[in-house]
């Protein structure tokens, strides 16, 4: 049984797929026996949401989010991809998921508990391509950091401290550029990320690739 399988979550399924429905439901049953899971099959049909539900998202029945006035930046859930067929694609990250897991259920527990930790959950493969991205391709961070909603918002220490994350620098490479001590760089990161509404570092780097 996971650690933290103990946890009363709040996980809602949407899927067009009964068979993959079933197979989700036995298998959080023996790995998460106290989660209340709820299910729909189009957005219409989506009740009123806890704000830490772990939302699992079935890419392969399911139509774009977004599409339904779902932007998923802007909500509270934690939303998931699931029966992903490509690893190496940071689609799902740029679209403002949490996570995504491949078509076999090896790792769903776990990836149910990461995010709901707000902890993220993807492929290495996808977080390497990322970094490689801003260590290689050098972008304007000032003039790409501006698009990014609330960005207005930022203290001067958060936006430059925006700026280095966004070339790649670790919180002890920060720290040690800006004279200050890792708990203060980690201060700065979690209250620039709450401003603008997104849940890490690599969520921050999607979404301001997405603006080059």
């Amino acid at each position: 049984m996971e650690a933290g399988s103990e946890l009363g979550l709040d996980i809602h399924v949407l899927t067009r797929n009964n068979s993959y429905l079933r197979v989700i439901k036995d298998l959080l049953g023996l790995s998460l026996p106290n989660a209340q899971i709820t299910h729909a099959q189009c957005f219409m049909q989506i009740p009123k949401l806890a704000p830490e539900t772990v939302v699992l998202f079935d890419i392969q029945t399911m139509p774009c989010p977004k599409r339904y006035g779902f932007i998923l930046h802007e909500r509270h859930e934690f939303w998931l991809a699931v029966n992903v067929n490509d690893n190496t694609s940071t689609i799902w990250l740029e679209k403002g998921f949490s996570g995504q897991v491949g078509q076999n259920f090896e790792f769903i527990s776990k990836a149910i508990l990461s995010v709901y930790q707000e902890d993220i959950w993807f492929p290495r493969a996808i977080l390497n391509k990322l970094v490689s991205f801003y260590q290689n391709n050098e972008p304007s961070f000032e003039s790409a950091c501006e698009n990014l909603v609330n960005y207005k918002e930022l203290t001067k220490k958060e936006r430059d401290t925006c700026s280095l994350i966004l070339k790649g620098l670790s919180n002890s490479q920060i720290a040690s550029q800006q004279h200050v001590s890792i708990n203060t760089v980690k201060t700065h990161s979690s209250n620039l990320l709450r401003k603008l509404n997104l849940r890490s570092r690599y969520e921050l780097l999607a979404q301001v690739k997405s603006f080059n």
